[in-house]
């Protein structure tokens, strides 16, 4: 594609530049040699420049295809990439939605937590040991393949799985002692 849009105009250009330094030559060379022999030569070196011109314009016209197609490709990678960066920033968003509604969840657990064991405290062992067994097993069960796999936890938790059977273990035997002890509280007034 050459600067004028026109092929034409392009080779009409070349030639008068190439013809204009034939003039000039033939002139120079017409007043030294004669007028038919200077004539000659000035053409055809004229001719020569035309086709270096021609040559010169034509390799400028292939870079230039060559940029053109070069930049048609990266402004369609470019489109890709804005694509593939929309989509990662709204599941960013949507991952961080449901991060702060989990962390929203936790400071609403951890706020009830106190006045909850306080409420816990002030009732009969019996049902203190029922809470403790409910709360061991609830916990155990939240840990579950299913409940990990519909909430999109990691499936291997290997602390939680260490640890939570440890819990709801240490629940159960302070839950067992704890009726012991008051049975033996009862058991003492008898005798």
């Amino acid at each position: 594609m050459s600067r004028f849009e026109n092929s034409y105009l392009a080779e009409s250009v070349g030639y008068a530049h190439g013809l204009k330094k034939g003039y000039l030559h033939g002139i120079n060379l017409g007043q030294a040699e004669g007028y038919t022999e200077g004539w000659n030569k000035a053409t055809m070196h004229g001719n020569r420049v035309v086709a270096e011109r021609n040559q010169i314009i034509a390799e400028r016209n292939q870079l230039i295809d060559r940029l053109y197609g070069a930049n048609e490709r990266l402004g369609a990678e470019n489109a890709q990439l804005k694509q593939q960066l929309q989509l990662q920033q709204e599941q960013a968003q949507t991952l961080r939605a449901e991060s702060e509604a989990m962390f929203k969840a936790f400071q609403g657990a951890v706020a009830i937590a106190r006045p909850a064991m306080k409420a816990v405290a002030k009732l009969s062992l019996q049902e203190r040991g029922q809470i403790f067994y409910q709360y061991g097993e609830e916990a155990v069960g939240l840990q579950s393949l299913e409940y990990v796999t519909a909430n999109r936890f990691p499936h291997n938790q290997p602390l939680v799985q260490q640890y939570l059977p440890i819990a709801n273990q240490v629940f159960v035997q302070t839950y067992e002692q704890l009726r012991r002890q008051e049975a033996d509280s009862k058991a003492e007034p008898a005798t």
